[in-house]
């Protein structure tokens, strides 16, 4: 495992370590070459290229966009500084060395420009401009940023962090020099240029000719010592080179001089997944001579010259043909290795897979074929694993497995029964979800209960084998079987084995899951199962039981106030409004105010507007001003003063240069009630305590706002019940 973490790691550093990178010389144009899509993993359907040069005083960048829809793309920005990311545009990234803050510039086809530092909408660059022109089947721009807003001109070597990324919008699709996955703004990711007087290429472009063939077209302003690679091998002078049919390709091209890098770019190729799926049917006859393996392999080299000879938008059809020939072939490559490892042909063919593998109905089957059910605990630890049942020449009909008793140690030891457990592997149907999966179709997902079942023809189904190790259990290699039978096929035994290690689990976990229940289920579910499941594995999720009901919120009582008292001081001239909402009856709005720019007005609002009870909450908005400061307090007839809101200042809110609401004061009843809040903890009780009960560890209750209030009325019943 340790190993696998390590391997894992190195992976990712390596993967992140890869970026692409130019150099930019003083003079000459730096082809980047064509951009991938964001995730990196294939080319767009609408092509970008992009260029990048420097002059003595900025930056520029050429691209040129690739578009079949040009009569609908989309240019509702026309003014600076408004929404152009929602267009049909190019986004550039800028991370000069020394900087933690990037330059975003985004242009669209009609050259308007929206810039910002890092997402700091409030920067700007009036010196950024941008020339854009549209065509028949694509759009350009040349954009200019100059150095001085880049914090001045690099120095020779230095090294910068850029992106060229393009964002349709006729159709959503993502391109990017540097991929960046989840989205543009991810610095980490952006690819990186040297400004250094070394050799560039002027063009760069690569096409597929062949099928496992392409070829770079790479030019060199001076191509003297330059030593040009593709996933580490010698890209030929001609510029050809293979890749493969079978498995997707990210070809990782790379040009150095004297040892250092120059240029480095990223060639996705995506394979088609039907050739994909016919190779998997083609590797699980390697090794078989059998008639029926020949047979078998002639079927599938027939029906793969058909295949390519069809064009790839009529090629749909096949995939029902070839995942049948996969199960075909998968069922044959089981049985004869069953068969080799000395079971009889009359036995019914088996395999063992971890728990870890989802066991997909159209892939091969890499588990042990025939051999031992191997699971490994240590006490009040859980262990899986799966028997998987293989049907070849016909349906097995009645399918049933169970556990031949007790397990027994070479000693004498004895792991009961009752420990082990034994439910069949279902499957649903999904459907294509709006992310990117493994697989759409039908996918293992619940644990049934055991009742007889068949086994169609050429396909498989599975068992799921667990044991929980009591907390008694003494530490040893334990023996037994498991007896599959089908109604026309022998019994066939399947060796098992679970080693108990000499230390115990503890019951409570140590970290926090992320495991919860939430309250709100749209479908009705057995809530107690779920829990039962999760407790089952030690795994105490947050939220198992619900919060409290509330029957009453918390109010104010301003019955016997005189007048409301409001101290205003706006940046501008601007207009208070006031508003009281209350629990019973309409929100009461008070009258509005006009206030000079600069100075303080008082405003009392008299007893005939605001003596109410029952009241959840006061706001007061200043509208037409970027900030203001207030104060409120409420006069009561004994002659006590309530100042509710000490004196505070509030800005105006935008999002995206866009407002979203003025200078806002607002005061909740929660905050300090005259009458609290009442609760419902009948049904929170019970609950809690059947989940007491089933052994939970820890709860992490769900509450609302204000989260202050909620927190202290549950630490209060759950200390009041000794909880």
């Amino acid at each position: 495992m340790k190993k696998a973490i390590l391997f894992l790691i190195l992976s990712c550093i390596a993967v992140h370590a890869w970026i692409p990178m130019a150099v930019v010389p003083p003079k000459g144009t730096v082809s980047l070459g064509p951009l991938p899509t964001i995730a990196g993993d294939a080319m767009p359907t609408a092509a970008t290229t992009a260029a990048i040069h420097r002059t003595s005083t900025a930056l520029v960048f050429d691209i040129n966009c690739h578009e079949p829809q040009m009569t609908k793309i989309v240019t509702n920005a026309k003014t600076r500084d408004s929404q152009v990311w929602g267009d049909d545009c190019v986004e550039l990234f800028i991370q000069p060395k020394g900087w933690n803050d990037y330059v975003h510039v985004v242009v669209n086809s009609i050259g308007t420009v929206f810039d910002e530092l890092t997402k700091n909408v409030s920067w700007n660059a009036e010196s950024i401009t941008a020339d854009s022109k549209k065509g028949n089947d694509r759009w350009t721009t040349s954009v200019t940023i100059p150095f001085d807003a880049l914090g001045g001109n690099p120095k020779d070597g230095d090294e910068w962090r850029i992106n060229v990324c393009r964002s349709r919008a006729v159709v959503p699709e993502l391109s990017t020099w540097s991929p960046t996955i989840g989205g543009f703004h991810n610095p980490s990711a952006f690819g990186l240029i040297r400004f250094s007087n070394e050799p560039f290429p002027t063009v760069f472009a690569w096409e597929l000719q062949r099928r496992g063939e392409g070829k770079i077209n790479l030019t060199w302003s001076s191509a003297t010592g330059i030593v040009t690679t593709i996933d580490s091998k010698n890209l030929p002078a001609d510029g050809s080179f293979s890749y493969s049919l079978v498995q997707h390709n990210k070809l990782h091209l790379e040009s150095k001089i004297k040892g250092t890098s120059i240029f480095r770019a990223l060639l996705p190729i995506p394979v088609n997944p039907l050739v994909q799926l016919i190779h998997t049917a083609k590797s699980n006859l390697e090794g078989l001579s059998s008639p029926e393996a020949t047979a078998l392999s002639a079927e599938i080299n027939a029906l793969q010259e058909l295949f390519d000879q069809t064009p790839p938008d009529k090629q749909a059809p096949f995939k029902e043909l070839i995942v049948n020939l996969i199960s075909k072939s998968r069922n044959l490559k089981v049985k004869a290795n069953f068969i080799a490892k000395k079971h009889s042909a009359n036995e019914i063919p088996y395999g063992i897979e971890t728990s870890l593998v989802k066991l997909l109905k159209h892939s091969s089957f890499n588990g042990e074929i025939g051999g031992i059910a191997k699971l490994d605990a240590a006490r009040n630890e859980m262990d899986a694993a799966q028997i998987v049942l293989f049907a070849n020449d016909y349906t097995l009909l009645l399918t049933e497995a169970k556990i031949d008793g007790d397990l027994k140690a070479d000693d004498g030891k004895i792991l009961p029964v009752s420990a082990l457990r034994l439910r069949r592997v279902g499957y649903v149907n999904t459907t294509k979800p709006v992310y990117k999966v493994e697989h759409v179709g039908l996918w293992p997902d619940p644990l049934m209960d055991l009742a007889p079942f068949d086994i169609a023809v050429g396909s498989f189904e599975t068992f799921w084998l667990d044991v929980r190790v009591p907390n008694n259990q003494p530490a040893a290699l334990y023996k037994g079987s498991v007896t599959v039978t089908a109604m026309n096929g022998s019994p066939t035994k399947v060796p098992v084995e679970i080693r108990v290690r000499n230390f115990t689990i503890p019951k409570k976990a140590s970290i926090t899951t992320a495991f919860g229940m939430g309250p709100n289920w749209r479908v009705p579910q057995d809530r107690a199962a779920y829990l039962d499941n999760l407790l089952e594995h030690r795994i105490t999720p947050y939220t198992c039981v619900s919060a409290p009901k509330l029957i009453s919120l918390p109010t104010l009582d301003w019955k016997n106030a005189q007048k409301l008292t409001v101290t205003v001081t706006p940046k501008q001239p601007a207009e208070l409004q006031s508003m009281i909402t209350l629990r019973d009856k309409p929100s009461a709005n008070l009258l509005r105010h006009t206030l000079p720019a600069g100075k303080t007005t008082v405003i009392d609002f008299p007893k005939e507007q605001i003596a109410f009870e029952n009241i959840l909450s006061v706001k007061f908005t200043v509208i037409n001003t970027d900030t203001a400061e207030l104060q409120a307090a409420v006069s009561f007839a004994d002659g006590s003063v309530k100042t509710f809101l000490p004196a505070a200042s509030r800005s105006a809110v935008l999002a995206d240069e866009w407002l979203q609401s003025w200078p806002t004061w607002q005061f909740e009843a929660w905050q300090q009630p005259d009458n609290p809040a009442v609760f419902d903890w009948t049904e929170f009780d019970e609950k809690f305590e059947a989940a007491l009960a089933k052994g939970i560890t820890s709860h992490i209750a769900p509450v609302r706002q204000p989260f202050s209030v909620w927190s202290a009325e549950l630490q209060k019943q759950l200390s009041a019940k000794g909880w």
